[in-house]
């Protein structure tokens, strides 16, 4: 049993066993699901040995119909739950309106909803996870929203099966979607196979006989070896130091959903097939958040923690905090949040840098988009998400200020070097899954990491263990520590854990040839004329021995202790006590002479020397020199000591007794006081346990469905990508003189066509377009831009260049989400329109001048008016009909006639 977490907490978890012994699977539907319901209870054999719950999304304002729907398919005894009622096997329980339905304790309780429950499928699947762990089933069929996919990953997370329905087949694929885009899917099929596929994980021993799923049987450890370094090889991940009762539980699960009997039989699977490596791995990891979970813990650490490190805060050093495993980033926002907060209420600006890593990578792509559910709203006060947060839709989006102060990065802490000099590190719930070994050395690690002071904040069942002389308790009850001394390089390895490695194997140690001559001559004259030492703390513990001291010491009968008063030798541990004690009070070397008791009594001199290290924990060093006979006469001369010798010793010996008698009561007195405190903080732990299975998973399993969002937002990038790249050519084939010019008339970007009109190269963006030279005459550019910014109204004036040509200058507002960024100018080339104009100007004039110089009446007809003219010559009148063609290629006549006009 490790150290380091809370042995309550860890049995209850490992040796929790399902209520009934026979599956029960949960099936879950609400839109389209009646159909889907009838295809799997068609296929379901007579006496399938497990018991159905039917939830579905009912009105509460209508009878339903569901019972009577099923029962023409059923064969299983049918009941429509109204009252709570006991469970049984080979039995089909059906919900009714306005009502959620729980397993506990064997029964389905019936609880009122007052309405139409929000979440009814997930509240069973919670119950389902709770009570009937590795024989609890989800069946997630057609429906819409994403109801099912919360309790799904809970069933998971407790070794069940979830099942769900092929979207293809899916009337409405909206719940089958959301739990596949969580990834918590075992198998996806259509609901007419699924009853096969559930008969066959029903009958599978991991789902039998569960209490053998967690013991490793004979022959089977080196199997279970090589499944570990299949998954190094293919799946680039080492789980060599997890427990091995996680390890078989995860695995033999993955081979009830494979229908494999033996662990051979798993690792030709795994040799064979990608998939089923990258799935084991994810069971293994098992990512477990959620914002501020378990309250009252973070009140603490605010109060703790967070404000003195605040308030602390200044002189342009950056504060640092890790949170190494921090899944889909709840946690690590949570610590952000409340360190801005602190800061704005304090008045200071802090430079803050979050580190948040994982070792799996599709969890951090969901992390650094800060996206989460609605139902997140409920973890935070109202004031806290208005501040950090934005509505999106069904979602809630971290803002950009909260975003920025993480940084989420792929990290495999067991093997990966460790970040340094941290304010804060944030390690819960992950040392519950590591062997002993392994939880000594990821403390040694979080220990280097921390800067000195700095603060450590664990899980509720986990504490530093025997590693206790690297921290100081901030808070026992919630599990906060900080540390103690200078950086310990002694206690860390880099890496961790090796390929090969096995928690049992010690590190070989270093061959003395590879030390130079002087490490080795200082090795044996320590060797040769040292006395044996052993060091120790203040606690009597004993960090190091040196020397033959099994002369002095001898390791009691029973479990294995440091104390070093328990290893002492009768007739020393008195002497040896006090000079300790002695030592430790006055801060200076103190020596005592003593016997070690026997058939040949041994005079011992006993040096306890303190050694002084500045910042670090107090040590001693404690040495035992064998004292000679010519320096301590024979055992038979004691009883001719002097009268007055015998006096000092009896006194020393009185007032080392009253010594020992104080401390014994002290120790009681501080042993009752910690009982007491101990058994609080188990009451207080079991009911705060109690209330967290029922919730604890929620938001998080909420959070998995932000998979499917990123996707979407990643296929959404791509077509921004492909539009910015045809924009970009689009402007740079048209021959459109366009520039785009921020507010102070800064060049954004200009075509290439705009070169004919500025003297514009590619590195003068961002430079003032007055500083470019103008070929063509606008003395009014400038001023026209800044008209356009303040009116927002379009201006166009038509410009000419020193060659001649005409230019239509467009100047408009540049709108950038709901704001004004700028302005955008387009110059139109209308050089061939102006010469029409001219030419039509010069025609006209012309005419004018004809007009002007005929003094008879003229008669001008457009090119429909031909029967004027055959009319006017068929009449034999006199005069003249002229033909003119204009420019723009239309004719008209002109007529003059003596007879008709006067």
């Amino acid at each position: 049993m490790s150290d380091y977490i809370d042995n309550d907490a860890e049995s209850a978890q490992e040796t929790a066993r399902p209520v009934l012994d026979y599956p029960v699977v949960g099936l879950g539907a609400s839109a389209g699901g009646i159909d889907a319901l009838r295809k799997f209870f068609g296929a379901l054999p007579e006496r399938p040995g497990m018991a159905f719950i039917v939830v579905l999304h009912l009105s509460p304002d209508h009878r339903s119909h569901l019972a009577d729907l099923l029962r023409k398919v059923v064969t299983l005894p049918l009941t429509e739950v109204e009252d709570d009622t006991p469970v049984a096997h080979d039995h089909v329980y059906v919900i009714t309106p306005k009502h959620a339905l729980t397993l506990e304790g064997g029964t389905i309780r019936v609880n009122p909803a007052g309405g139409s429950p929000r979440h009814p499928v997930d509240t069973l699947f919670h119950s389902l996870a709770k009570e009937q762990r590795e024989k609890a089933v989800a069946v997630v069929l057609s429906g819409t929203g994403t109801d099912g996919t919360g309790g799904a990953i809970r069933i998971k997370e407790e070794g069940g099966a979830v099942f769900v329905q092929d979207p293809e087949t899916a009337e409405y694929d909206g719940m089958p979607l959301a739990v596949i885009g969580a990834g918590v899917a075992d198998r996806v099929l259509a609901p007419e196979t699924m009853p096969q596929e559930l008969l066959n994980f029903a009958a599978h021993p991991y789902v039998r006989a569960p209490t053998e799923a967690t013991t490793l049987q004979e022959g089977e450890g080196s199997q279970l070896n090589m499944i570990l370094t299949v998954l190094r090889t293919r799946a680039r991940y080492d789980f060599h130091g997890y427990k091995t009762t996680t390890l078989l539980r995860r695995i033999r699960r993955r081979m009830g959903l494979r229908s494999l009997d033996t662990l051979g039989d798993y690792v030709e699977v795994l040799r064979n097939d990608p998939a089923e490596a990258e799935a084991l791995v994810r069971d293994l990891l098992i990512n477990v958040t959620a914002f501020f979970r378990n309250h009252e813990a973070w009140k603490e650490l605010d109060n703790a923690v967070i404000e003195p490190l605040v308030r602390a805060a200044g002189g342009g050093e950056a504060m640092r905090v890790w949170v190494p495993a921090c899944s889909t980033g709840e946690e690590a926002y949570s610590i952000a949040m409340l360190l801005l907060d602190r800061a704005e209420a304090m008045g200071k600006q802090i430079d803050l840098h979050v580190f948040a890593t994982d070792a799996a990578a599709h969890v951090l792509t969901r992390a650094r988009t800060g996206l989460f559910a609605a139902s997140v709203a409920e973890e935070m006060p109202p004031e806290r998400l208005a501040r950090h947060f934005d509505k999106r839709d069904d979602y809630y989006q971290a803002r950009k200020p909260l975003r920025e102060a993480i940084v989420f990065a792929p990290q495999k802490l067991l093997h990966d070097p460790p970040f340094s000099r941290m304010d804060l590190v944030s390690c819960r719930n992950m040392l519950i899954y590591l062997e002993p070994e392994m939880q000594r050395k990821v403390i040694a690690l979080l220990h280097f990491s921390l800067r000195e002071n700095g603060y450590l904040f664990l899980g509720t069942a986990e504490t530093p263990g025997e590693r206790e002389d690297l921290f100081r308790t901030v808070s026992k009850k919630w599990r906060i520590y900080r540390r103690l001394g200078p950086t310990r390089h002694d206690i860390v390895e880099f890496p961790l854990a090796q390929p090969g490695y096995a928690p049992q194997t010690k590190p070989p140690a270093v061959p003395v040839a590879a030390h130079g001559a002087l490490e080795r001559a200082r090795r044996a004259l320590v060797e040769r004329f040292a006395p044996p030492s052993v060091l120790i703390d203040g606690r009597f513990h004993v960090h190091y021995f040196h020397g033959e001291t099994e002369r002095f010491l001898d390791p009691p009968r029973g479990e294995p202790t440091r104390d070093l008063l328990s290893l002492a030798k009768r007739g020393l541990r008195v002497r040896l006590r006090a000079a300790v004690q002695r030592a430790m009070r006055d801060g200076g070397q103190v020596t005592a002479d003593a016997r070690v008791e026997g058939p040949e009594p041994v005079p011992v001199r006993i040096v306890v020397a303190p050694l002084h290290e500045e910042g670090g924990p107090r040590r001693l060093l404690v040495s035992f020199i064998e004292a000679g006979a010519a320096e301590t006469p024979p055992d038979a001369t004691a009883e001719r000591l002097p009268e007055h010798e015998l006096e000092d010793a009896l006194r020393a010996s009185r007032a080392e007794l009253r010594e020992t008698v104080e401390q014994l009561e002290s120790s009681n007195q501080e042993l009752q006081a910690s009982n007491e405190e101990i058994s609080s903080m188990n009451e207080e732990l079991q009911s705060t346990n109690e209330e967290l299975e029922t919730s604890k998973e929620e938001l998080q399993s909420l959070n998995e469905e932000l998979n499917t969002v990123n996707q979407q937002l990643q296929n959404k990038l791509g077509e921004l990508e492909e539009q910015t790249s045809d924009f970009a050519n689009l402007l740079g084939s048209s021959n459109v003189a366009t520039l785009f010019l921020d507010r102070e008339k800064r060049i954004r970007f200009a075509t290439p066509a705009v070169r004919e009109l500025f003297e514009v190269k590619s590195s003068d963006v961002g430079r003032p377009v007055s500083d470019l030279a103008q070929k063509f005459e606008d003395p009014d550019f400038i001023q026209d831009a800044d008209e356009v910014l303040r009116t927002l109204q379009l201006i166009e004036r038509e410009v000419r260049t020193a060659e001649g040509r005409w230019f239509e200058r467009r100047i408009q507002p540049y709108r950038a989400e709901e704001r004004i960024d700028g302005t955008v100018v387009n110059f139109s080339d209308i050089t061939e329109r102006k010469r029409g104009e001219e030419e039509v100007a010069a025609a006209r004039m012309f005419a004018e001048a004809i007009v002007d110089t005929v003094r008879h009446p003229l008669l001008v007809l457009d090119p429909d008016s031909w029967w004027c003219r055959q009319t006017m010559l068929s009449a034999g009148h006199s005069g003249f009909l002229a033909k003119r063609r204009s420019v723009a290629g239309s004719t008209s006549w002109a007529a003059a006639c003596g007879t008709c006009l006067p």
